[in-house]
């Protein structure tokens, strides 16, 4: 499916994008705002980066098994 190297690519790309907003969020957050906090924010971005990696090792899974019965 993807090469090894973009897995890379695209975990630090994630690892980036979760930093960067919280960063992000932090500079620019009313004291007294109703919005989420920082670790509310990174454990939504945890839980999303987790959901999708589970998404991509059960296709491969699925994919592998399937390939056994060609």
């Amino acid at each position: 499916m993807i090469s090894d190297q973009w897995i890379y690519v695209v975990w630090c790309l994630m690892a980036l994008l979760l930093v960067g907003t919280g960063v992000a969020r932090v500079a620019r957050r009313p004291a007294n705002s109703g919005a989420p906090g920082v670790l509310t924010s990174a454990a939504i971005w945890v839980g999303l980066i987790a959901l999708i990696v589970l998404l991509y090792q059960g296709a491969a899974f699925w994919t592998n098994l399937g390939s056994l019965f060609r």
